[in-house]
């Protein structure tokens, strides 16, 4: 068997799982079909020597070719799922490999947006699953709480912004999964302890967090987060006293 044959074979062995991915982003079972076989002329043509994930690769060229498709059109065409439920299984999609190579390939053109801030959360919950679901209901709950925190700093209402703080930590840590035990245990104490609100910041996995803290309580806010810290037998945390200003621009 040559490496043509080799690859058709093997194409066609995951014909069905092409086919429903084409269909989930596209809507329509003609064009999944038309896409799935756009994808298999490019493949043809293509040298898989290097390919150490077939699978994921075939996912990605028939995502692209559906994005390409989307683009070309003006909306998402819908059919019913009625008589076939067995073409959008996701049975041989629970391997987290797989799981990653769809939200690289498929996640914002199941959305049909350019980008994550163009998408509702009704969409998020409605079209996506799984790890990818979590990860942009918290990029489109995040800027809506943006958006909300700049009106509320507007309004000179402070202290109402430290239920947004909260509410962003939670889908850090959650929706996210960026944040850690230290971090978890700084911002739960800081509110325990007096703090409006309190969230992690930074990339994540560590490092830092930030309270808003009314005047007056930020020494008991530090001592607190300090004997949590060793009860827990976590190394010390620095603490840094500071007060909001207005953000980087250029002096003149």
């Amino acid at each position: 068997m040559n490496e043509h044959e080799w690859l058709a074979e093997r194409f066609e062995a995951d014909r069905t799982r092409l086919r429903a991915v084409a269909f989930r982003m596209l809507g329509s079972l003609s064009e999944a079909d038309d896409a799935v076989q756009e994808s298999w002329l490019r493949v043809s043509r293509s040298h898989t020597g290097a390919v150490e994930n077939l699978d994921g690769w075939l996912t990605t060229v028939v995502a692209r070719v559906c994005l390409n498709m989307l683009r070309s059109r003006k909306s998402r065409r819908e059919e019913p799922l009625s008589g076939h439920e067995s073409i959008v299984s996701r049975e041989r999609w629970t391997d987290p490999e797989h799981e990653a190579l769809l939200a690289d390939s498929v996640g914002l053109a199941m959305l049909v947006v350019p980008s994550l801030r163009d998408a509702s959360l009704h969409a998020v919950d409605s079209r996506l699953t799984g790890v990818l679901q979590r990860r942009a209901r918290h990029v489109v709950t995040e800027n809506a709480r943006v958006a909300r925190t700049a009106a509320l700093l507007r309004g000179g209402a402070l202290q109402a912004i430290g239920a947004l703080l909260d509410e962003s930590h939670a889908s850090l840590r959650d929706d996210f999964e960026v944040s850690c035990a230290e971090l978890d245990l700084a911002t739960q104490t800081a509110r325990s302890a007096g703090a409006w609100g309190a969230r992690m910041t930074g990339a994540g996995f560590g490092g830092c967090a930030i309270a808003l803290v009314p005047s007056g309580q930020g020494l008991a806010v530090t001592g607190a987060v300090r004997a949590a810290f060793a009860a827990h037998g976590y190394r010390a945390p620095t603490v840094f006293p500071v007060t909001a200003a207005g953000g980087a621009r250029r002096c003149e």
